[in-house]
């Protein structure tokens, strides 16, 4: 097999290009709507994209090595998209939040608390649960310094590996023990 510079490994291809289109699609619905990014729909949309990308990877990375990938070596590509993504965003979120548009985090506080109060009251909550509940959520930081952005960093590398163990289960492919005989 022959080497591979670094950039055409499928792990860190496949993680940049997951990076590059989560940016993109923040972006996208930063500009269509502020709201779209705390929904429900955006968490479900960056999930499966994340799930695609590490299949795309793991099965690149199982071509390239005679159609075989253990379960662990899959592990190790999973991750290393969901890291690769994840520093890319943690970036872009850091510009997005300091720099592009430094009052977005009182926005999107301004808006999880109205969703939160939103959802509360639908699902019959007490004004006691709903009064302290707001307390909480009024006392978190929505900024994106250099500890947030870490913390954010560590979640999504936590579910990136949370993620790429179960999705490694079914990509990974074991090489035969004995060779056919043409």
């Amino acid at each position: 097999m022959e080497q591979q510079g670094i950039f055409e490994k499928p792990m860190v291809k496949w993680g940049l290009y997951l990076g590059g289109l989560n940016v993109a699609y923040i972006l996208v619905l930063y500009l269509i709507d502020v709201s779209l990014l705390i929904s429900f729909w955006n968490s479900a949309i960056s999930l499966t994209l994340l799930i695609v990308f590490m299949v795309l990877a793991m099965k690149e990375q199982r071509r390239n090595n005679n159609e075989a990938l253990s379960y662990g070596n899959g592990v190790v590509i999973g991750i290393a998209v969901g890291i690769i993504s994840s520093l890319i965003g943690v970036i872009f979120n850091g510009l997005l939040y300091n720099y592009i548009d430094p009052t977005l985090p009182e926005t999107i506080r301004e808006l999880t608390l109205e969703k939160t109060l939103g959802m509360m009251e639908s699902m019959g909550a007490s004004e006691e649960t709903i009064e302290q509940a707001m307390g909480n959520m009024d006392e978190r930081q929505f900024q994106q310094d250099l500890r947030a952005s870490f913390t954010a960093l560590l979640i999504s590398s936590l579910f990136s590996a949370f993620v790429a163990l179960i999705v490694a289960a079914f990509v990974k492919k074991e090489a035969p023990l004995f060779e056919e005989e043409a």
